[in-house]
């Protein structure tokens, strides 16, 4: 979705093509596809230290179960961890007896720290990021590199093309079953959208 709404925000300046030159335009269609690829880097970097934080703070917790004299950081930090989950809606003495029970689980001489590191996996979220932002600012730039000549056209058809990038994710990230739920989603997915991109523009962005 960010890499639609930033591929939208660039191309929303070529509006205003009959006073662009054809080297500024496609300036501009490279740069929203550079800055994508950037977004794609830099939310791999983040969602890799996030992933390694996250197995760091697991493997404390598996520890502190296995010692006699941490069990109360093992609760607190299980209690922590699954406050603000599903588990949140279980009665409080029900869920203070599962959180017993994981933490009984922990201390199991079978259960092992899974030891990760930045470096190894980074690569993983990098490419992974990268490759869908890229793909789907493609998708949406597609028409610039087809219609060139035309780029009023051009970027109606990326605006089309856009929008239904947007209506699809939403559409297919909805759990609901039902299709007017489901269709519902992608509407209001496509909506938020169109209202961030113009707000971006408005403000300068």
């Amino acid at each position: 979705m960010y890499a639609v709404i930033i591929v939208m925000t660039f191309t929303s300046t070529l509006r205003h093509s009959d006073t662009l030159a054809q080297s500024l335009y496609m300036t501009i269609v490279l740069s929203a596809l550079l800055c994508c690829v950037a977004w794609g880097v830099c939310d791999g970097v983040f969602y890799a230290w996030e992933d390694v934080y996250d197995a760091k703070t697991q493997g404390m917790m598996i520890h502190a179960s296995k010692s006699e004299e941490k069990k109360s950081l093992a609760d607190s930090m299980i209690k922590e961890e699954l406050d603000d989950t599903i588990v949140g809606y279980i009665e409080e003495q029900d869920r203070e007896r599962l959180y017993e029970g994981i933490r009984k689980y922990l201390a199991k001489p079978d259960v092992k720290v899974k030891k990760k590191t930045f470096f190894r996996e980074l690569p993983h979220y990098v490419f992974g990021t990268t490759g869908l932002s890229l793909g789907s600012a493609l998708i949406v730039l597609l028409p610039f590199f087809i219609f060139g000549n035309d780029i009023r056209f051009a970027l109606n058809v990326s605006n089309i093309l856009g929008v239904s990038v947007l209506f699809l994710i939403g559409y297919y990230r909805s759990q609901d079953e039902r299709f007017l739920r489901k269709f519902s989603s992608g509407m209001i997915s496509a909506i938020l959208g169109i209202i961030i991109a113009l707000v971006t523009v408005v403000l300068g962005g």
